[in-house]
């Protein structure tokens, strides 16, 4: 998750457009009510009805990213069995609104940014990593933060620790930077990856659905690409307990034949350069994601 600030949304993103573009493009739902503005970074969401949403990118970036995603979910899905917003409807520019936009299948429970996953999610959250991480093809899309080498990390993490060092988490605890250096310094002698799988390469809490601690579904899927296993496998620490992740790792492992030391040491390198980032962000429930992340990975005491 970008510690940016969100860009400004176009101004037609709003109910009475989300009401208008219904209307007019799918006549047939514009009896179900429109709910209120739920905002992501390059998305807006407006509930339809109880079991639909309308998804409506922000910005060019946003109208890029769906565009991707509608292409990209409905040919790789074909083998997940874990819940995600299916595409039901699609529609096109007008009421002042530049880009197309789709309605999609309401997923209603938490968000894990609000209610993390508890230990035995691990399991759950593995099973539908396997089934995304398929080989992806050389011309696979390229996500400019997670599909890049973890060199390219390498001043960020240092940066990050620097700025970490010194602070306290929530609840209390401190980043032991000594530990952290050496979790990063074995990601970076790891033998890079010999594999680029299909990700959703934004693994966050507020993308990962919660029923009561367990896992129930991965939304968002903007940002979907190739990349290492190890990016996915990395925000897992922002998810849920160490144990949880530990299970996690032990149960891919299985079901991938990918249980390399090589990949467990830049998952928890990702995990770290994530956790740290997050950690530093000046809104109390990302922050606290960091956190989380730190202690799962054992470098908060």
């Amino acid at each position: 998750m970008s510690a940016r600030r969100p860009p400004e949304a176009h101004p037609a993103v709003n109910q009475a457009t989300v009401r208008a573009l219904v209307a007019s493009q799918h006549p047939d739902l514009a009896h179900l009510p429109v709910g209120t503005r739920n905002e992501g970074f390059d998305m807006a969401m407006f509930r339809l009805g109880e079991s639909l949403a309308v998804r409506l990118p922000r910005t060019a970036d946003g109208a890029a990213a769906l565009e991707e995603e509608a292409v990209l979910v409905p040919r790789l899905s074909g083998g997940w069995t874990f819940p995600y917003p299916r595409i039901v409807r699609r529609g096109e520019p007008d009421h002042g609104y530049p880009w197309r936009w789709n309605v999609v299948e309401w997923l209603d429970d938490a968000l894990a940014a609000h209610v993390p996953l508890n230990e035995d999610a691990g399991v759950s959250v593995a099973e539908a990593l396997s089934q995304v991480h398929r080989p992806a093809p050389p011309d696979a899309r390229f996500n400019v933060e997670e599909s890049v080498d973890l060199a390219e990390r390498d001043t960020d993490m240092r940066a990050s620790i620097a700025g970490l060092t010194g602070l306290r988490g929530p609840s209390g605890r401190s980043l032991d930077t000594s530990q952290a250096r050496q979790i990063w310094a074995s990601a970076m002698e790891a033998p890079p990856p010999h594999e680029s799988v299909w990700s959703h390469a934004d693994l966050h809490g507020f993308n990962v659905l919660s029923e009561a601690g367990r896992f129930a579904g991965i939304i968002d899927w903007g940002d979907i690409a190739g990349c290492d296993p190890a990016v996915d496998l990395g925000f897992l620490f922002t998810l849920m307990p160490g144990e949880g992740v530990a299970r996690a790792w032990k149960r891919y492992a299985s079901l991938t034949g990918r249980g390399n030391d090589a990949l467990w040491a830049r998952a928890r390198g990702i995990g770290l350069w994530k956790s740290a980032g997050l950690a530093l962000v000046d809104e109390p429930t990302v922050s606290a994601m960091g956190w989380r992340g730190l202690d799962a990975l054992g470098v908060a005491h």
